[in-house]
């Protein structure tokens, strides 16, 4: 048969236009930051322990501790009568003696040992297998913290080598635990065991009666039970797109805890895929002797964010907590990133998945800091602020971040009267009482036209925004009840009582010009607002003709980025915002891509200031409480260290006026 060239369809003019318009603007307008995860199996697992343990060796100092014990030999020939040798021998070492830690870290890379089977790169055996390998698992995890609650760097001997000794011990034995703990737990899971409650039984080898039970008990997962989804560990992810890792080092096995979407209202305020940082840890006998007769192995559940240390083997000890691979989980499974792009070009594709979402289990007494994307963006964008900001204690105990996703090609006022609306819904639903004061002190953070919806939360609108677009009296228009309040609500409003501080970054307040080049009218034509919005305008010019100024159906977001746009007017009209407010923006030197960009897409003056797409004179307010200008380009003002830390300066400097500020009285009608 001949072979058969694939000729490629032709593109038509409209998806021509289209991939020209992503080439151009896309990387220049939201900034997303694209997030990948990499599954690790085993061996990659195994890859990340000591060089000796990856390879199914012993370490050096554990050779010479057999070799000291006179079982080298024993161990080359019968490694299981060796280990049973050592055993007996610890049991019976007594608890001052100066070599039992050295004798306990030995004896858990030998369980270790025995538990891999010789075998690098594989985990648990097939079931005829898994429950001793389990076991020896588990007593590789008792030893190894049995041999940590006896070493201490304070109490090494006065010599040169002692304290990298003591040190290079408690890594080693810290290492040998988690590893031993987590490869437990995978053996749960593979049992559908890895649940609060979840009892996963182990054959104790030699006998037909005796087993050992692998408990899973839940102490503080931030989830009520009915609302604990799938449990997964964070070892076997790795995060890429992110340039740094939050984690805290210590004992126990970083778990991701799925939040699963309940039946109350609070159900829509969380990503479908909304992973829990929590962190599990054994349960581990005090004395050597005691680990024979363990037959109830407990791992129990905590939250990292309450818990830091736990007693193991009768000392505390740090607990290992992993805060950046949830959140890179949860954001990477929502697909926000890729339907932002998409629903530009039909916002209806947008419809089930926009609002406002917590990117954490809501805790009463936090602040919310509302995090606004821009065009072309979502809640992806916000990735490397909420993991860095995380990283401060103070920040991370006062603060709940939560995020804004609408479809980004809909006009500017509509999408901040859906914010407007989602502020409001997500109190009612968290707090219908008005008893969480911290509620009272929300943080907005916009970046690009996310501060722009974040401005007008800040404002009252009068009949300022009506008069822009309306072409007669709103109060004569024929409209339905429902359709009547449809339209208030975004042309009439008062500014949100909750929003007591705004930080805008890279924000264009007074338009972009790109708006007016060939690119800008290229996107106002493919962008694409929601069907819904369509149809109120139709609903409301059926019956009223003249109701608008312009044709309504022509306007989106592009449009009205425009540097005279009405949106543009509506904002100097409605004045500065209310509220003390922030400018972080960025300005380029002149050599760079962007700025070359800009001046090929249009006239840029040889001395304009601009981050590559907002001139710096229109991303200042005066009267700001503060102001940093650096270079930064415009996808990137919020994610780069110098912006990163002003955020935090401000949150922290939020805690110091809330602190300061007198409690307003609560006001309770009367019983009658």
């Amino acid at each position: 048969m001949a072979a058969r060239l694939y000729r490629p369809r032709a593109m038509t003019a409209s998806a021509r236009a289209t991939l020209v318009f992503l080439c151009l603007l896309a990387p220049m307008a939201g900034g997303c930051a694209s997030l990948r995860l990499q599954e690790l199996g085993p061996k990659e697992l195994l890859a990340q322990l000591p060089p000796e343990l990856a390879k199914g060796k012993l370490s050096e100092q554990a050779v010479e501790n057999l070799r000291a014990e006179k079982l080298d030999d024993l161990w080359r020939v019968s490694p299981k009568k060796a280990l049973g040798e050592l055993t007996f021998r610890v049991y019976s070492t007594p608890e001052n003696a100066e070599n039992l830690p050295a004798l306990l870290l030995t004896l858990a890379e030998m369980h270790h040992h025995a538990a891999l089977a010789n075998q690098p790169g594989l985990h648990l055996q097939p079931a005829k297998r898994q429950d001793e390998q389990a076991l020896l698992y588990a007593h590789a995890a008792a030893y190894a913290a049995q041999c940590l609650a006896r070493l201490d760097q304070d109490d090494a001997p006065d010599s040169a080598l002692a304290p990298k000794t003591v040190y290079q011990n408690i890594e080693l034995a810290v290492e040998i635990h988690n590893h031993a703990a987590l490869e437990l737990v995978r053996l749960a899971r593979q049992r559908d065991m890895l649940v609060p409650g979840g009892i996963t039984r182990l054959k104790i080898p030699g006998s037909q009666s005796r087993f050992a039970d692998f408990e899973v008990v839940d102490e503080g997962i931030p989830l009520p039970l009915q609302e604990i989804g799938a449990i997964t560990t964070a070892r076997e992810l790795r995060v890429v797109g992110l340039d740094s890792h939050h984690d805290r080092p210590g004992i126990g096995v970083p778990l991701l805890v799925e939040a699963k979407r309940g039946t109350h209202g609070a159900e829509s305020l969380f990503f479908e895929s909304l992973k829990v940082p929590v962190t599990g840890h054994l349960v581990v006998p005090e004395k050597p002797s005691e680990v024979a007769d363990w037959t109830r192995i407990e791992f129990r559940l905590v939250d990292p964010h309450k818990v830091e240390s736990a007693m193991l083997a009768g000392k505390r000890m740090p607990l290992a907590a992993d805060f950046t691979t949830p959140l890179a989980v949860s954001l990477v499974e929502s697909g926000l990133e890729t339907l932002s792009e998409k629903a530009f070009f039909k916002g209806d594709l947008a419809d089930k998945k926009r609002g406002l979402f917590l990117l954490e289990p809501y805790r009463p007494g936090r602040v919310p800091v509302v995090l606004v994307h821009g065009l072309l963006s979502s809640p992806v964008t916000w990735a490397r602020m909420v993991n860095d900001l995380r990283t401060d204690p103070v920040i991370r105990e006062k603060y709940q971040f939560w995020t804004f996703f609408y479809p980004s090609s809909q006009p500017i006022i509509y999408s901040a009267a859906e914010l407007r609306q989602a502020l409001r819904a997500t109190r009612d639903t968290l707090d219908p009482s008005r008893q969480d004061e911290a509620l009272d002190h929300m943080v907005l953070v916009g970046h690009s036209m996310g501060g722009l919806l974040s401005r007008l939360q800040t404002v009252d609108s009068g009949d300022k925004v009506w008069r822009h677009f309306g072409a007669t009296d709103f109060d004569k228009l024929k409209l339905s009840e429902h359709t009547r309040k449809q339209m208030r609500d975004i042309f009439f409003f008062d500014k949100v009582p909750e929003v007591r501080r705004v930080v805008f970054m890279g924000t264009p307040h007074k338009g972009s010009r790109i708006g007016d080049t060939t690119l800008g009218r290229l996107g106002a034509t493919l962008a694409s607002p929601p069907e819904g919005l369509r149809k109120l305008a139709l609903e409301v010019l059926r019956d009223n003709p003249k109701a608008f100024v312009s044709e309504p159906n022509r306007l989106n977001s592009v449009t009205g980025l425009t540097v005279n746009s009405p949106s543009m007017k509506i904002l100097e009209e409605c004045g500065l915002p209310q509220v003390p407010y922030h400018t972080v923006a960025g300005a380029l030197e002149n050599n760079s891509t962007l700025i070359s960009l800009e001046h090929w897409l249009r006239d840029l003056p040889p001395d304009a200031k601009t981050d590559g797409v907002v001139e710096l004179s229109s991303a200042v307010l005066p009267g700001a409480e503060s102001e940093l200008v650096y270079p930064a380009e415009h996808t990137r003002v919020h994610q780069e260290k110098p912006g990163l830390a002003e955020v935090r300066r401000i949150l922290l400097e939020h805690l110091d006026s809330m602190a300061a500020r007198p409690k307003a009285p609560i006001f309770t009608k009367p019983v009658p």
